[in-house]
């Protein structure tokens, strides 16, 4: 992931890696189920 490499060249802090870390894993569960719904359409 692209915030981790980041994270580990000190481009940003592991504070912020692991921000963005917990928000991508919540747009992927949005995503997720957006793409069930509209399978059952």
């Amino acid at each position: 992931m692209c915030s981790t490499i980041a994270s580990r060249q000190r481009f940003i802090s592991d504070q912020e890696n692991l921000l963005n870390r917990k928000q991508l894993a919540e747009l992927s569960k949005m995503v997720s189920s957006l793409q069930k719904y509209l399978r059952n359409i």
